[in-house]
């Protein structure tokens, strides 16, 4: 059988011719060195150029010196209450007319004040509007229903701080006119209490808004002379107060205390007696487990704390509540409706929503004197 690879060719492959290569000039060896040193003298120029620039702008800019705060009231004249009680700045082109009596004052443009002068009288906010701005003091709290919103005006309210003091303000706008006011017309009060005395700061005619929000902010009270300074001071691991010094610490823990006017050794070791024991009186201060946040969370907690009372089958007697300060913390006031006279029990916010309280006990007129001062002299340990 035929081998079928007999008829291929066998001859051996042709060997290559061989070429050859001139060598060539480098040209793209001096392209490339032209480029590259142009690269480099651009650049050089190029930082030369932005650092020069630089150095003009820098020299451009001038930080603008912080303005400073410019207060208005440095040149206005200052008016201190008779009893040297308060006292506030008001403008050098107004004047004022104060009642020594009562500590009630009119504030207004010098030609209002001479008109007050004349007829020797400081009317109320209704029908004396012409007034401006006017300081009175009450005895007595004045409460909300007083206050609000009713058939003739609406009432926004809101609250602010006078002198460290959480103080209440109302914005009443007349829907209807009433004698002495026109309909539309705007009268602000700022409510606030100190010293046993409700405190009213009303503005009349509400186009001097800008000068009362300025005479509010420089109100201070000057009352100055402290009778706890000599008292002495109790407290427990996070807070503390002053009692005078016949008073006694009854008892203490980490968030409470109680003290007294009479020696807890000479109890007679059985229920208060309201005829045998009277003009005993104590003092209690404790933490509550409840949070609040505001003063509108604190009323919440309240209502909360009224509502178990009754069902646990207490009775709440009727009380005027009172938003105040105690020591620049929020706080409120409840006094007994059926008897004012005696201390209130307050409840008291910290700064991290904890919840406070003060509850005078046994005979509590013997202690009303005492209550506030004590009150005044609460703070934090911690």
């Amino acid at each position: 059988m035929e081998n079928p690879n007999t008829n291929e060719s066998l001859e051996a492959p042709a060997q290559p011719q061989e070429q050859t290569i001139e060598p060539k000039s480098p040209v793209w060896k001096n392209k490339w060195l032209k480029i590259g040193i142009g690269a480099i003298i651009f650049l050089i120029l190029l930082g030369s150029g932005s650092y020069f620039l630089n150095q003009k702008t820098q020299k451009q800019v001038v930080t603008a010196p912080t303005p400073t705060p410019v207060d208005e009231t440095a040149n206005w004249k200052t008016f201190d209450s008779a009893n040297r009680s308060y006292t506030f700045k008001y403008p050098p082109e107004w004047d004022v007319f104060a009642d020594g009596v009562n500590e009630s004052a009119v504030i207004a443009p010098k030609d209002v004040i001479k008109t007050v002068r004349k007829q020797h009288e400081i009317g109320p906010a209704g029908g004396s509007t012409y007034l401006t701005l006017q300081i009175s003091t009450y005895t007595t709290p004045l409460t909300d229903e007083e206050l609000l919103s009713n058939d003739v005006k609406q009432v926004v309210k809101k609250e602010i701080t006078i002198d460290n003091i959480v103080a209440n303000q109302y914005i009443a706008t007349y829907t209807q006119d009433i004698p002495g006011i026109n309909k539309g017309e705007i009268i602000t009060s700022t409510i606030f209490q100190h010293n046993d005395k409700t405190y009213a700061i009303d503005l009349l005619k509400n186009e001097y808004k800008d000068i009362y929000d300025q005479i509010l902010a420089t109100f201070k009270f000057t009352d100055s002379s402290d009778e706890t300074a000599n008292w002495k001071t109790v407290e427990n691991k996070n807070f503390s107060i002053r009692i005078p010094l016949d008073w006694y610490l009854e008892s203490t823990t980490d968030n409470y205390i109680r003290v007294q006017n009479y020696n807890p050794e000479g109890a007679p070791g059985r229920g208060y007696d309201p005829i045998q024991d009277k003009g005993w009186f104590a003092l209690q201060i404790g933490k509550l487990d409840k949070k609040a946040d505001n003063n509108t969370e604190l009323k919440e907690v309240i209502k909360q704390l009224d509502a178990e009372s009754i069902s646990a089958g207490f009775s709440i007697t009727p009380t005027t509540d009172t938003s105040i300060s105690v020591n620049g913390l929020t706080a409120i006031k409840r006094a007994s409706k059926e008897n004012p006279e005696e201390p209130p029990m307050v409840y008291l916010l910290d700064e991290k929503g904890g919840v406070y309280f003060f509850t005078p006990s046994l005979d509590v007129l013997a202690g009303k004197d005492q209550f506030d001062k004590i009150l005044s002299t609460f703070k934090f340990t911690q």
